[in-house]
């Protein structure tokens, strides 16, 4: 049993190798899902302020339509003013007039105002551009990355493909069956080592029996609280 322990030590050690670089592989992965996340937030952004931008300059070009019309029409009632007879008449047109200016005055303020807004939002716009180049530079050279992590990848997990197959030959089927269910249910952790009588995966007491059981060693042990297969620290010294 001893030598069947043994095997299952050296499977496990292949296997935290395997996931050790698929984990890495998913980390680059995630990263760059994350970067391309990044990108369609800051597209929305840029829309958002192009679409704010585009409606600023629109109300400005009607305000300054407007401002022209007005004073055109300010124009035409000065000139009526050496034709008018009736000073109420005078005076109407008067305020008319000096209404208008008021209007015209308070439109230009407006577009002043506009001006402005359209300033900032145009720097606005300006950083979003910049920080987008930035991300979609990242994610190239993330992409680039991957590609090459993958090819990486593929050929370490063939090479603890093969090492695992040779492994698992040595291992009787019905041990290698139950060495691999737990595999799957113990998130990839099969083995427990067991050191001055606590398992090392789950941090707890084994029974004294069980520990005496194990360092003889001639038959399978299971931890009785994450029931991963126990083997003897000495066993891989």
């Amino acid at each position: 049993m001893k030598e069947q322990i043994q095997a299952l030590v050296q499977l496990q050690d292949i296997d935290d190798q395997a996931n050790k670089v698929q984990i890495e592989l998913e980390k680059g992965q995630k990263k760059l899902t994350a970067l391309n996340s990044d990108l369609e937030e800051l597209a929305e952004k840029i829309s958002i302020q192009q679409e704010e931008l585009r409606a600023v300059q629109k109300r400005q070009r009607e305000l300054e339509g407007e401002i022209e019309g007005a004073k055109a029409l300010a124009e035409r009632s000065r000139e009526r003013l050496s034709s008018i007879k009736s000073n109420r008449e005078y005076k109407a047109l008067l305020r008319e007039i000096d209404d208008g200016s008021k209007r015209i005055s308070d439109m230009e303020e407006q577009v002043m105002e506009i001006m402005t807004q359209t300033e900032e939002t145009e720097k606005i716009l300006a950083g979003l551009k910049e920080e987008r180049k930035a991300v979609e530079t990242a994610v190239q050279d993330e992409q680039a990355e991957v590609a090459a992590r993958t090819t990486e990848v593929a050929k370490k997990i063939k090479s603890y493909e093969n090492s695992r197959k040779k492994v698992s030959e040595t291992v009787q089927p019905e041990i290698l069956s139950r060495y691999n269910l737990i595999l799957r249910s113990r998130n990839s952790v099969a083995m427990a080592a067991v050191e001055n009588g606590v398992c090392k995966a789950c941090h707890m007491g084994i029974p004294p029996q069980t520990y005496n059981e194990l360092q003889i060693g001639d038959r399978m042990l299971f931890c009785p609280h994450c029931e991963r297969i126990l083997y003897w620290r000495i066993i891989e010294e």
